[in-house]
């Protein structure tokens, strides 16, 4: 697998939609952006974003649940 990629292939990776990858964008997912407007994502900075998220045992799934909300009604 490259190490960069573009959006398509990012969210593919990600398992998540396209709109969705593009909203992790603009909540601060780390990215590059080329002069021709093309946007690249390393594999290493969606892992990392992920990780923000991860839900520990001892995590609430109701706290989960609602983040997971919030994000989506935002």
């Amino acid at each position: 697998m490259a190490n960069w990629m573009k959006v398509k292939e990012a969210a593919k990776y990600s398992v998540v939609t396209e709109r969705t990858f593009r909203r992790w964008l603009k909540d601060g997912l780390r990215h590059s952006r080329l002069k021709s407007g093309t946007i690249l994502v390393n594999h290493a900075l969606i892992d990392e974003y992920l990780f923000r998220y991860e839900v520990k045992e001892s995590d609430s799934i109701d706290e989960f649940a609602n983040d997971v909300l919030k994000q989506l009604i935002s």
